[in-house]
């Protein structure tokens, strides 16, 4: 039997770290190989929520579309909740399989390997457990979020140029005011490649003598974007920041950003 695989992590560094992705894998082709299909194709979502709709999805909607090219029998996934944590976009995906003459198979087991009324409700019970899931540990992140706000810590980990004391308090670390220049410029309306190219230009290298690659700059930019007001509000000019990025004016004249 021909099938395609069908792997999704829910973040992007999960995806480029490889993170998550092995096991999803080894337990895919294992599985296949021990019933003897042939996986005709596979497709990685990476920085996906399980939550999302099918149209957010484009590698789902692309293992669909190989799946109808190949004529396969079956969608395979590690585990229910890798396909979806919602149990309306789990049955909708399965609707569109059905009319494809395809089904959901799960190589852990949890009641997709038969199309009989007990072995859907099973699939069902666990699509709405996953879901359950999903809802109470948004539920609790927003809580801890809340609670350290209260606190006046933060929670996970800051965003490049800030270190994390043990308090839990984000402040200024090394490359602060690197990252404050790029933020900047971008504010600027300077595109991303032209940061990049400024930055290689000045030979200017986080403290680890790394250069800033273009992904770099655009995550930078990109993390940075709800506290950039209250961060760099002190920021009127470029000049402030440079070009003595390790002893910036701001930190000869004492003026650093409302934390």
């Amino acid at each position: 039997m021909d099938v395609v695989a069908y792997y999704r992590v829910s973040t992007q560094r999960q995806a480029d770290s490889g993170l998550g992705l092995e096991a999803q894998k080894s337990s895919v082709e294992e599985f296949c190989r021990a019933n003897g299909w042939n996986i005709v194709a596979s497709f990685v979502e990476g920085g996906v929520s399980g939550k999302s709709n099918m149209q957010d999805r484009p590698a789902l909607m692309d293992a669909i579309s190989a799946l109808k090219t190949n004529s396969c029998s079956g969608l395979v996934v590690a585990k229910l909740d890798r396909l979806s944590r919602d149990l309306f976009v789990q049955l909708t995906i399965e609707r569109v399989l059905d009319r494809l003459d395809a089904r959901v198979i799960s190589s852990s087991g949890e009641g997709t390997d038969t199309d009989s009324p007990h072995s859907k409700l099973v699939k069902n019970i666990l699509a709405a457990v996953a879901e359950n899931e999903a809802a109470m540990i948004s539920m609790r992140t927003k809580a801890a979020l809340k609670a350290a706000k209260e606190r006046g810590t933060h929670v996970g980990r800051p965003p490049q140029g800030l270190i994390k004391t043990e308090e839990g308090k984000w402040i200024p670390g090394p490359d602060f005011w690197k990252v404050a220049r790029i933020v900047f410029l971008r504010r600027q309306g300077l595109p991303l490649r032209g940061i990049v190219a400024m930055m290689n230009k000045e030979e200017v290298v986080k403290h680890t003598g790394r250069t800033y690659s273009l992904r770099t700059v655009e995550n930078i930019c990109n993390r940075w974007k709800k506290g950039t007001r209250r961060w760099f509000a002190g920021i009127k000019d470029v000049s402030m920041i440079g070009p003595d990025l390790d002893n910036p004016p701001w930190m000869r004249e004492g003026v650093m950003p409302s934390i």
